[in-house]
């Protein structure tokens, strides 16, 4: 009677084992792929400042609010892209309340930036601050992606301890039980 409850205690502090280290290591990697997505998403505002913040600048400094309102349907089809708020500048001074609001404000799992809008008159050098952009992106499409990657995790895992503990326990048996029958 001993002989199989040491090896029911083996197996399952075996298996614990093993199941405490998987998880481990898939929780570094689930957090890993979330922060490279964090990354991406502010690479996106990067781009965002390189290529379409100089028309919307010229637009800013020309009034020309078709143009405006072509920039931020340009920002909001950016991937994860929900909000954004434009704030003029005159003389120097920003306005207190912005000028231009679209998209639906989240406050939970996003990433927000401020962003200056800046333009450049052709043939000088000198760069005037036109307005200030205030971005939100969601988050919530890594968020997902992590969740779907749990679903896939506790089926493998699953099937991970079935196997696991059928080997461990035929191994226990076949390897170290019939020897010690036999030492018996």
């Amino acid at each position: 009677m001993n002989k199989t409850t040491i090896a029911r205690k083996l197996i399952i502090y075996f298996v614990f084992l093993s199941l405490i280290i998987a998880t481990i290591g898939t929780t570094i990697s689930l957090y890993r792929d979330f922060q490279n997505y964090r990354t991406q998403v502010k690479e996106r505002f990067k781009q965002i400042e390189r290529t379409i913040l100089p028309a919307l600048g010229a637009a800013l400094f020309n009034e020309d609010d078709e143009q405006i309102k072509q920039s931020i349907e340009g920002i909001l089809n950016s991937k994860d892209m929900v909000y954004l708020e434009i704030s003029r500048v005159y003389e120097g001074v920003l306005e207190k309340e912005p000028e231009f609001k679209k998209g639906k404000v989240q406050k939970v799992n996003t990433i927000s930036a401020k962003l200056n809008i800046n333009f450049k008159e052709e043939g000088t050098n000198e760069i005037d601050k036109v307005g200030e952009l205030f971005l939100i992106a969601s988050l919530e499409s890594a968020t997902q992606k992590i969740k779907e990657q749990i679903k896939v995790f506790i089926v493998i895992q699953a099937i991970q301890f079935l196997f696991v503990t059928i080997i461990m326990f035929s191994l226990f048996k076949n390897l170290v039980s019939k020897h010690l029958v036999k030492m018996a």
